[in-house]
């Protein structure tokens, strides 16, 4: 993958494709209460679109897309994490600066 490429870009997918699957999903959140119910009816959809028609979603399919869910939560993960760290270093310079303020 090329740095200045997008996600979608470097896989091969089209920006049409991307915002299609957008708006499918997005309807899929209206209608379903859970994360795992939202990939399985996303994984039928693409399924059905590639291959005409109706396919159960294999195991090994499942696990490509927990896979990947992972390694967005983790990624997720550690950007909030990096935030609040950033966020609470500046909270502690800002007190510590008032502090020294005060004391002088």
């Amino acid at each position: 993958m090329n740095n200045d490429q997008t996600i979608n870009e470097a896989l091969g997918i089209s920006d049409e494709w991307k915002t299609k699957k957008e708006r499918e999903l997005k309807e899929l959140l209206k209608n379903h209460n859970a994360i795992s119910q939202i990939l399985i009816e996303n994984a039928k959809l693409i399924k059905h679109e590639c291959f005409g028609e109706n396919y159960e979603i294999s195991e090994y399919e499942i696990k490509l897309m927990y896979g990947s869910y992972l390694i967005c939560s983790i990624i997720h993960d550690s950007k909030m994490e990096a935030a609040q760290s950033a966020l609470l270093s500046t909270l502690f310079s800002t007190l510590a600066k008032r502090s020294s303020e005060e004391t002088d």
